[in-house]
């Protein structure tokens, strides 16, 4: 009776405590995708080009439709009976049991990510012109590490529209994502002998020696957009775009990045990018309960809760935009976010 008490009385604390919601890319589905298109034209006459993508991933044990809200703590008035939180106490948690010693557990309430990647483009000539139109995409939904992209595109058009005809097009990239902080409670439990302590690395990296990434990994919500477009009566343009967000481990950072050339051209040219991240930190309050009888440990308990809490917001927008006849025109523009950078 008195070990349960101590159980209870260790979980309504992490479920009281209060839970607010840093980039860290996400790991791929066991099945993953690929996707190529290549096209060449040249001629004559008019033409239409549309292409658009979009990517949406998560780790959260509901999947997709279980978002928003991300895996948060409950509170106990998310239960219908005390059956229902002990089921999520003992089959939502990771648990590791070690009898060998006593009885030691240890176990792990995980956060989740989220992640929404969009890439669009969008090219059309408005009356007769001659023109040579090169696009390459290349789609991968497995994990990338550091030259690699999920998302590449680019494209290379020159255009001629005489007196009267016009080229337009307008091309976009975006990577948004959420997460809470994982873990986000954390355990260790002991029966007759001392409870394994918690406050371990998470093992999150690919070097085991580095020691740079915390045991937790913190809350964060970020987005990040870059574009361009272009009205012409005359382009040579060639762009770029690529994205990563699907990543093995902490070691690689999540990337967004669009270029755009243009030379010897007559018309408008525009590009802009827009940032916005709001990051915790890797903070974790730990709590330890003992129970002894007679100098014998009868309940030994270890409790850790991490921070939801916001600690930094970044926000970053800028455009650029050239009207006439046009010699060079060049911007890139590149967005990196990871635990390691």
């Amino acid at each position: 009776m008195i070990m349960k008490r101590w159980i209870v009385v260790l979980v309504v604390i992490a479920l009281l405590a209060g839970f607010v919601q840093a980039d860290r890319g996400i790991t791929p589905t066991p099945e993953t995708q690929g996707i190529v298109t290549t096209t060449l034209i040249s001629a004559d006459g008019r033409f239409l080009s549309n292409t658009d993508l979009s990517i949406s991933t998560t780790d959260d044990p509901k999947g997709i439709n279980g978002i928003p809200p991300l895996r948060t703590l409950p509170s106990l008035t998310d239960f219908a009976s005390f059956s229902d939180f002990i089921e999520w106490f003992i089959f939502e948690w990771d648990w590791d049991i070690d009898v060998s010693d006593g009885l030691v557990l240890q176990g792990q309430y995980n956060g989740a990510a989220v992640y929404n990647a969009v890439y669009t483009e969008d090219t059309v000539s408005n009356g007769q012109g001659v023109f040579d139109y090169t696009k390459i995409l290349d789609v991968d939904t497995s994990e990338k590490v550091m030259t690699q992209s999920n998302i590449e595109a680019t494209k290379i058009l020159t255009y001629d529209g005489g007196n009267s005809g016009r080229v337009f097009s307008e091309e976009g990239i975006s990577i948004g994502s959420s997460g809470s902080a994982d873990p986000l409670a954390r355990i260790g439990l002991g029966l007759l002998t001392p409870a394994p302590d918690p406050r371990a690395p998470s093992g999150r990296s690919m070097c085991r020696f580095a020691g740079l990434v915390p045991s937790v990994l913190p809350a964060f919500c970020n987005s990040a957009d870059a574009r361009s477009s272009i009205d012409m009566r005359q382009a040579q343009v060639t762009t770029a775009s690529s994205s990563r967000f699907i990543i093995p481990n902490a070691d690689t950072p999540v990337l967004l990045s669009h270029d755009i050339r243009v030379i010897d051209s007559v018309g408008t040219a525009s590009a802009g990018m827009d940032v916005m991240a709001m990051e915790g930190r890797s903070m974790e309050d730990f709590l330890r309960g003992t129970f002894s009888l007679n100098g014998q440990t009868i309940f030994d308990a270890w409790l850790g809760i991490s921070s939801d809490d916001l600690y930094q917001t970044t926000s970053f927008s800028e455009s650029t935009r050239v009207d006439g006849t046009i010699t060079i025109f060049d911007k890139s523009m590149v967005y990196e976010s990871g635990m390691r950078r």
